[in-house]
């Protein structure tokens, strides 16, 4: 195996006899065109010939590894000479033997010698013309050596003689390379028929063929029809290429050329300065490489470094004195001399610590070994290295699925130079001849995921520390403290989660959402801790702190005196909206609508982007009948970047609710474009968003035929749980519910409760109503607030709730009316109080508010 080390060693000079076949190589699997041929074995400097050293035949030498067998060429010529006439005169010796005679057509074709096969076809064809087999075996051959005419006779002869599936497929295959595909599709239609999966990528070869011959309506056709035929191509590499391929080209007549299909004979001559080159090439360039070495290898001291931003805020970094500002999600080029610096991002400061780096290159390896210096500065930034290779029918990834590297939480990277960095690979690249592969390494930053997203990928292809390591780097930068306390609770223990944010509780001015989750995560996690007396404290020493007062009224236990905290928190000047908005969750569940809207419109005015303070903001339009302002709200969250569904949803029974119908059916195709668009036409994210969006379509308007059915389309246990609910199913939906993932939804079980026990309109089912009214008790005691905890220990006990008791109780308004049904339904003494609250706070258009409305309906009957 020839071996360099910057450039000097052993390779080789000079091809002949060079014989090409496609098969996948044995050292790195890649699938594609390797090599054989015969070559000299130089000593090289710089890569260019000096001394030769022997004559080689090299065997299936791969393109993208480089990796092959070889043996001296003289022994190969000697070896070949023995094998051939020891299988001729096996074979002469025993003609009628078909065993002796595939062996001799083997050894003729295994080393090329198509003088040797010719002189063997005729005998062996005319003796085997009733064998099948053996005549496949002679169109092989004969497909070889170039002979393509009387391949196609022995093909068709042993069609005549087995005209079953491995014979058709195998003069199919032949048809194909022979850019037949007319031809060869009959021989291939019931693969279709069958879905045979092992021979399913033979309809990719003859899509391939199809676009060799310029047909791209019958490729495009025919890969539409293998993606049905076969869903788990459609996240095949290969088949994506395909497809986009015929897309690219429909309409056209331009052929294509693929590297596996119209093969040329076997064995070819390689030119005569292929030949003879390396005789001629070594004169003077020796000199003229050492100066250019030395002179190459002082410039490259100073390099261009890629700074990365990996957050959705600009911020300004110091290196060395030097000061950069970079865009969210985006790349800034400095140009920096390699040494050692301190990294300080200066809009981070406490936040995040400066890093040590140091840009370092040998002299010696300057000129060969290409870098790439990515600074990432906040640690966030999710990189990829993506492998494409170049072939003469277009790009692919590795011959299967594509080559990706992700690279996420160092400061810097020093990366061999990518040669696409930061910028689109080109579609296509000129190729030094039909066989070639050409490959291309890709880098690029990942900017479509949301945060959430991007954490979640992370684990997925990196591993739950990884993911909780980017979570805390992330929560350290980010200005969006609700989304980075979400994403630490989601990927952070519970004892980590509290040792992360306890050293910023003391940061001024307050982070408020730190602070919230840092209360509930030690309410639910250690009860018998003095919470109230820890933030008794911190307001003793800053009294007049509006965050603080409110944080002291969403731990105290009495409501009253709580309320009156949110209150005086809230009072001008600088109320708290944080304040404001726990006035408006309380007076939303009190249903006293026109109050909620007063301090949900303060909240949202004083942070129009806190999601919680809009969401109080559009529940009490709604609730108050006041539909286009509500409808304004999700309209003008939504970014139309595939990710609305939420705010959608929110339209939809908006509009369904105004009775604008049609513009609410509207709504949905409009939203299921823009996902088609933007997942470049998944079908299945598309079907999905569809599904659930219809399911809402269609409870709003009372057609629950379709309700149900747009439900068991998507096939998942919360589609299944309201199907059934709505269907008076209730044992199905109980077990549907059990299925979801997760610890569940107290809500979901307590609204299960009060439809079996009131028979939504059909027969009770009592035990089912008694099991799931417990289980959602459960819940509420062991995953719930501590509002939810205290409710569910006094139902547990089997006593009715006290108006004191339920109004201490914070929830939400849908939550809080569910409540009321199943309490209304228990203890006959509170329907009087209880559901006429429920059916004011039964405001919400859409599921399930029919189902909570007949609960309150037949119970007062």
């Amino acid at each position: 195996m020839p071996h360099v080390v910057n450039g000097i060693g052993t390779w080789y000079w000079g091809k002949n006899n060079i014989v090409s076949r496609t098969a996948r190589c044995e050292f790195c699997g890649v699938h594609q065109e390797l090599t054989s041929f015969d070559t000299t074995l130089y000593f090289v400097v710089f890569f260019l010939p000096v001394i030769p050293l022997k004559k080689k035949r090299v065997f299936d030498q791969c393109p993208s590894c480089k990796r092959h067998r070889a043996m001296p060429l003289k022994k190969w010529e000697q070896q070949k000479h023995e094998s051939l006439m020891k299988a001729v005169e096996a074979w002469q010796a025993a003609p009628g033997n078909p065993e002796s005679a595939k062996n001799a057509i083997n050894t003729s074709v295994a080393f090329h010698d198509k003088q040797a096969f010719e002189d063997m076809s005729v005998p062996i064809a005319q003796t085997f013309a009733r064998d099948s087999e053996m005549q496949l075996y002679l169109g092989d051959a004969f497909d070889h050596f170039g002979d393509a005419e009387a391949a196609d006779d022995r093909y068709r002869s042993a069609l005549a003689l087995r005209n079953d599936p491995q014979t058709r497929r195998r003069y199919a295959a032949f048809l194909l390379r022979r850019l037949r595909p007319d031809d060869a599709r009959p021989y291939l239609a019931d693969i279709l028929t069958t879905r045979d999966q092992q021979d399913a990528r033979l309809l990719l070869g003859l899509a391939q063929a199809y676009q060799g011959v310029g047909n791209h309506e019958a490729a495009a056709q025919l890969i539409d029809e293998t993606g049905t035929a076969f869903p788990n191509l459609l996240s095949d590499a290969e088949f994506d290429r395909i497809r986009r391929t015929s897309a690219k080209y429909r309409g056209t007549n331009k052929r294509i050329k693929v590297a596996a299909l119209d093969q040329k004979p076997a064995v070819r001559q390689g030119s005569w300065f292929n030949r003879n080159g390396a005789k001629i090439i070594v004169g003077g360039i020796v000199a003229a490489a050492v100066t250019w070495f030395t002179v190459l290898a002082m410039s490259l001291g100073k390099h261009e470094v890629n700074l990365i931003n990996g957050t959705d805020a600009a911020y300004t970094v110091e290196i060395g004195g030097k000061r950069f500002t970079i865009g969210p999600m985006s790349r800034t080029v400095a140009s920096i001399d390699e040494g050692k610096y301190t990294v300080t991002v200066l809009d981070r400061a406490g936040k995040l610590d400066p890093a040590a780096i140091e840009l370092k290159t040998s002299f010696w390896s300057r000129p060969f070994d290409r870098h790439t210096f990515v600074l990432n500065p906040d640690r966030c930034a999710l990189l990829y290295q993506e492998e494409i290779q170049y072939t003469s029918g277009g790009t692919s990834h590795g011959g299967g699925a594509p080559r990706i590297d992700y690279l996420q939480g160092r400061v810097l990277y020093d990366l061999k130079k990518p040669d696409d960095p930061f910028t689109e690979p080109p579609p296509e690249v000129s190729l030094p001849s039909e066989s070639s592969v050409v490959t291309r390494t890709h880098l690029a930053l990942v900017t479509e995921l949301t945060p959430s997203q991007t954490a979640n990928f992370i684990k997925k292809k990196l591993g739950e520390s990884a993911a909780a390591q980017w979570a805390r780097r992330y929560a350290a930068v980010s200005n969006n403290d609700l989304l980075a306390m979400s994403l630490l609770a989601e990927f952070l223990k519970p004892e980590e989660w509290t040792a992360e944010i306890r050293p910023r509780l003391n940061e001024r001015p307050l982070r408020l959402e730190w602070h919230r989750f840092y209360q509930n995560t030690m309410e639910r996690e250690h009860p018998d801790y003095d919470l109230p007396g820890e933030y008794q404290k911190l307001l003793t020493n800053d009294p007049q702190n509006k965050g603080l007062i409110y944080l002291v009224a969403r731990i105290t236990e009495d409501r009253n005196k709580s309320v009156e905290l949110f209150r005086k928190a809230a009072e001008p000047p600088d109320p708290s909206p944080f304040a404001l908005y726990a006035l408006a969750l309380d007076d939303l569940s009190n249903a006293d609508f026109s109050a909620a809207l007063d301090h949900a419109t303060h909240a949202a005015k004083m942070d129009p982007k806190n999601p919680q303070f809009t969401w109080a903001l559009r529940e009490s339009h709604e609730a108050l009948g006041q539909i286009d302002e509500a409808l304004a709200i999700p309209r003008s969250q939504e970014k139309h970047d595939g990710h609305d569904y939420a705010h959608v949803l929110d339209e939809v029974r908006l509009l369904i609710k105004k009775g604008a119908i049609n513009d609410a059916r509207s709504r949905i195709d409009v939203f299921c474009q823009e996902v088609s668009n933007l997942t470049h036409s998944d079908k299945e994210s598309v079907d999905v968003a569809r599904s659930w969006l219809m399911s809402a379509y269609y409870y709003g308007v009372g057609d629950l035929a379709n309700f149900h059915q747009s439900l068991a389309a998507l096939k998942e246990p919360l589609a299944m749980f309201e199907s059934s609910l709505t269907s008076g199913k209730f044992a199905e939906a109980e077990t549907a519910l059990k299925q979801i993932e997760g610890e569940g939804d107290p809500s979901n079980y307590a609204l299960l409760s009060a439809c079996a026990a009131s028979g939504g309109g059909s027969r009770s089912e009592p035990a089912v109503a008694e099991r799931s009214w417990h289980t959602a008790l459960g819940l509420m005691k062991q995953h719930g607030s501590k509002d939810d905890r205290r409710l569910a220990t006094i139902l547990e006990s089997g006593k009715a709730p006290s108006d004191e008791e339920l109004r201490a109780w914070s929830s939400r308004p849908s939550e809080r009316c569910v409540m009321l049904a199943c309490l209304g339904l228990r203890y006959p003494q509170m329907r009087d109080k209880a559901y006429p609250l429920a059916a004011r706070l039964n405001y919400a258009a859409g599921y399930p508010q029919r189902e909570v409305a007949k609960i309150v309906g037949e119970a007062a009957r």
